[in-house]
């Protein structure tokens, strides 16, 4: 996808619109099926072989979480019990 933006920007740019064209693709999968699209940004986020910068990353942490916060949570290892859920 970058390289097809390659010749009109910079290397940098290039990136940046490929980024925002794979988060395009992901929101409108989202509309049917928002769990596997959040799970699908967070792994990808998550994937050091991609060399992603942290800004990058945190934008697709972020659109994950905002598709499906649980399945991110779940993921993550950082899924916390709802508080109606704990008994004292």
């Amino acid at each position: 996808m970058a390289a097809r933006y390659a010749a009109d920007l910079p290397a940098v740019d290039a990136a940046d619109e490929a980024m925002r064209q794979a988060v395009a693709a992901a929101a409108a999968a989202a509309a049917a099926v928002p769990g596997l699209a959040a799970a699908a940004l967070q792994l990808i986020a998550s994937d050091e072989a991609l060399g992603l910068t942290p800004e990058q990353q945190m934008y697709m942490w972020e659109r994950a979480a905002e598709l499906d916060l649980a399945v991110v949570e779940d993921l993550t290892g950082t899924h916390t019990a709802p508080a109606e859920d704990v008994t004292l």
